[in-house]
């Protein structure tokens, strides 16, 4: 017997074939006939470290475990250069993007996607630090999580970066000047950057590390913080990171966010530079640690939360995505169902404008399209390409007959836009 789902092995028109062309076929048509024009915003980038190995959970097959060597099968097999907790940022970044596959560290087998996943707070980036200082002025939030070796150049631009404005969230371990991964066999030297001292971007000295975190945290909005669901699941066990501790730190300029419950020490900072800030956890640990996950994440979705632009949508499923793209005379606005689990399912999503705020329906294995112009919204389908012609004047193209809504801070209106002879209309 031989594979049968082998496509060299199936004839031109088995099923998985010719739905594989059709599909192929479909989207070039889709691509021809719905032209992207305008830039695509992001607002959030995840920020590749200095030297971080490459994360991909398709390079590894199902017998890789998380003891596989980040740098594959030709890396160094000890302990240490398994997936360990630098790599548990990609299980943080279930925030952005839900349930996403992060193989081959653990995950809950009900919430893990292979392919596509929602993305509640937009469309992101990932970014690597060796990208030129100008590159990261183009996003609100940069996410700095997992492993980084700390060098002159890049700390520059990070504080550039800051300065002129953006929010720079990350922890203490991404200040390591570590080449090798020897130090996560018991993390008591981080070897930091300057010794320590961090005043000029961060607004404190660390000292050293300090007690457990009791697992427990306040702060002054505690109320606000929402704890994200994570599919996460430890590799081994919960303690598998060994202790999770605060790192002791002598404040110049930074102001407490939060404090551990028990001991009241501070477990994030914040701190002005120029026109941006950072907010530093101060735990000797990564920002991954199994006993800190939860908390990291809380962060990691209020500050997602903070930099949301004029048009955004709550998604209450997390299983749409969404993306902006800003144009001459207004933006367009995509979404996509990822939801593939039942044929023709239907999220229901809120999205806000600075015209108004509405209910969408966004049907599986449909797009659909919001024009946003100044003082309305068009909702249309995909069988629809419009660009906008004025403040409040739309071209329609397409063929034959479709209904498309204008949606108003007073109302909705459903109208028909009939081509007839013609490809293009103007409304």
């Amino acid at each position: 017997m031989f594979l049968l789902f082998k496509e060299e092995r199936q004839s031109w028109d088995d099923a998985l074939t010719k739905g594989k062309r059709d599909m192929t076929r479909e989207f070039f048509r889709f691509a021809k006939t719905h032209p992207r024009t305008g830039t695509v915003e992001r607002r959030i980038a995840f920020l590749e470290g200095r030297y971080a190995a490459p994360f991909n959970g398709f390079i590894c097959g199902p017998e890789q475990t998380p003891d596989y060597s980040v740098w594959g099968k030709f890396g160094n097999p000890a302990p240490e250069w398994g997936h360990r907790q630098p790599e548990k940022c990609r299980q943080l970044l279930d925030v952005l993007m839900p349930g996403a596959s992060t193989h081959p560290l653990r995950q809950r087998f009900d919430k893990r996607r292979f392919f596509f996943s929602g993305t509640p707070c937009g469309d992101f980036d990932e970014v690597p630090v060796e990208a030129e200082a100008g590159y990261f002025t183009r996003y609100k939030l940069l996410l700095n999580l997992g492993w980084n070796t700390m060098l002159d150049a890049d700390y520059m631009k990070l504080k550039s970066f800051v300065e002129q404005g953006g929010i720079l969230l990350t922890g203490l371990p991404q200040f390591s000047t570590h080449v090798r991964r020897d130090f996560l066999r018991d993390m008591k030297d981080l070897a930091l950057y300057d010794g320590g001292d961090l005043n000029d971007l961060c607004g404190f000295t660390v000292k050293g590390p300090g007690p457990r975190f009791c697992g427990q945290w306040n702060a002054a909005d505690r109320e606000t913080y929402v704890e994200p669901e994570l599919s996460a699941l430890p590799s081994t066990s919960p303690d598998e990171d060994g202790e999770c501790r605060i790192a002791e730190i002598l404040p110049s300029t930074a102001e407490v966010v939060a404090w551990d419950a028990d001991t009241a020490l501070p477990i994030v900072v914040r701190n002005q530079v120029g026109k941006g800030f950072v907010y530093t956890f101060t735990m000797w640990c990564y920002p991954g640690h199994e006993r800190f996950q939860k908390t990291a994440a809380c962060f990691i979705a209020k500050l997602a939360e903070a930099v949301q632009g004029d048009i955004r949508v709550d998604d209450p499923s997390r299983e749409v995505f969404w993306n902006v793209r800003r144009m001459e005379n207004g933006a367009l606005l995509s979404l996509l169902n990822t939801d593939w689990t039942a044929p023709g399912n239907v999220k229901v999503v809120t999205v806000n404008t600075p015209a108004a705020s509405f209910p969408v329906e966004v049907k599986e294995g449909h797009c659909t399209f919001i024009l946003v112009l100044k003082d309305c919204a068009v909702e249309y389908g995909e069988a629809l390409h419009a660009e906008a012609a004025g403040d409040s004047e739309v071209v329609f193209h397409g063929t034959g007959e479709h209904e498309y809504t204008i949606r108003r801070a007073d109302g909705a209106s459903t109208r028909t836009v009939d081509f007839g002879k013609e490809t293009s209309c103007t409304v």
